[in-house]
């Protein structure tokens, strides 16, 4: 009889123990279906918990552990095969805290099991996990987008994140917006990355981070369809948010308006419908619109970019220059921003013709009017008006004034670069009378 009471005591004990640990054993394991978040708590000290889900040969997918808003808990996890050893490669099969989406390569098809347990010993807490495949054709969803058109989401759960696709031409140069409210409520701070067909994040634009407006390029053609992954940046909010992309290739362009040397234009920068909500304030506005022009080998340029008068309050166009393939130039003129008027840009090369100026705002990302204008520096636009400073094609008396004062050396010639026709950074009297006479007698006519 004893014999059998010390086996029957032993099973209890380890019955038990496999009670107090939940999914300490693979045949314990809670299982996950792709996107679908799961919530589990660590209870005790040194507790592992323990999931499990399939996945295709060379799968990539995304894994997020996290703790609720206001929680200490931070969590550790790692990825094993379905023969108990943990995956090589990627930081994936060592227990270590990782950002949310955090991407992991599969070796081969068949089950996996991510264990999870508290960063600091002893720490406990409600958690939840999420794996979501993002390899092209075994993707839990996939959103296409149209070219230039933003889309209105929702994360639903925190630890949640969606998926929008689209495709490129070899080469090409896209512009990423993801953004949320920006005034309280119930929002989150948008987080995304840019993935390729196999799931893999595109060098440049593969960090989980907020971002708006990001260059992502140049893209092969061979990664379509690429997948912007949109979420709350720690896993930890949910709300609405809105995503756009925007070829910024001349060729792929959704549209681009010719921009004339000394003509200025103004553009409109919306997204209707204006009325969608981000927690308590309306969405962002995250248009931009591309204008171009080309120029001749060696050419420096000067470029303007002001808010229109009407513009609502909040409103600050931005800019910044792109060459034909999309790409930001380098140096300051290739940044994203507010800039002074008639900033120069160059010695640009020809090769790079059509140029594109993409307006913007880069405050509160509220909707408004942008007047630019752009003006050759090396050679004399065929196109400007004489002494027509702000690209207006008239020229009024205070323009007659500055001009007055560059002649005198109140101040210098870039104030008016059209005013300064043979651009030798001085006004003189004879440019000043060929302004006069434009401002009698109008940009079309006169003499000179």
């Amino acid at each position: 009889m004893k014999p059998q009471r010390s086996f029957l005591i032993m099973t209890a004990m380890l019955m038990i123990a496999i009670t107090a640990s939940p999914y300490a054993v693979a045949g314990q394991c809670a299982p996950l279906t792709c996107d679908t978040p799961v919530d589990a708590s660590i209870e005790a000290a040194s507790e592992v918990d323990c999931f499990t889900f399939t996945a295709s040969d060379a799968e990539v997918v995304q894994v997020s552990a996290v703790s609720p808003a206001g929680s200490a808990l931070e969590l550790a996890w790692r990825l094993l095969d379905g023969s108990g050893n943990p995956i090589v490669g990627g930081n994936c099969g060592t227990f270590d805290i990782s950002h949310p989406n955090f991407p992991c390569v599969l070796p081969a098809a068949g089950s996996y099991r991510l264990e999870v347990e508290a960063h600091n010993p002893g720490d406990t807490g409600a958690y939840a996990v999420r794996v979501a495949s993002v390899t092209a054709g075994s993707a839990c969803e996939d959103i296409p987008l149209t070219c230039a058109v933003p889309v209105y989401g929702t994360i639903d759960d925190p630890v949640d994140a969606d998926l929008f696709s689209f495709s490129v031409n070899d080469g090409d140069w896209a512009e990423i917006s993801a953004l949320s409210g920006l005034h309280g409520g119930a929002v989150i701070d948008a987080a995304w990355q840019l993935i390729d067909n196999r799931g893999v994040p595109v060098e440049g634009c593969a960090s989980f981070v907020p971002g708006v407006d990001d260059a992502c390029g140049p893209l092969p053609a061979s990664g379509n369809p690429y997948r912007i992954v949109v979420g709350d940046d720690d896993g930890k909010n949910a709300g609405q948010y809105k995503v756009r992309f925007q070829p910024l290739t001349f060729d792929a362009a959704c549209s681009s308006t010719p921009l004339t040397c000394g003509v200025a234009r103004t553009v409109a920068i919306e997204d209707p419908p204006s009325e969608q909500m981000c927690g308590d304030a309306k969405c962002p506005v995250l248009d931009s619109e591309l204008l171009s022009f080309s120029v001749h080998d060696g050419e420096r340029i000067a470029v303007t970019v002001k808010n229109d008068p009407a513009s609502a309050a909040g409103f600050l166009a931005g800019w910044r220059l792109l060459d034909h393939t999309g790409s930001p130039v380098d140096g300051d003129c290739g940044n994203y921003a507010q800039g002074p008027p008639n900033f120069e840009c160059g010695p640009l090369a020809a090769a790079g013709s059509p140029y594109q100026i993409e307006i913007g705002d880069v405050g509160q990302f509220v909707g408004g009017n942008a007047q630019v204008s752009v003006n050759f520096l090396t050679s004399t636009c065929a196109t400007e008006c004489p002494g027509d400073c702000d690209g207006s094609q008239t020229v009024a008396v205070d323009e007659l004034l500055k001009l007055v004062n560059i002649a005198v050396g109140n101040t210098t010639a870039p104030s008016c670069i059209a005013g300064d026709t043979d651009r030798d950074g001085m006004v003189r009297i004879a440019e000043l009378v060929t302004a006069v006479n434009k401002a009698l007698n109008g940009c079309g006519g006169g003499t000179d």
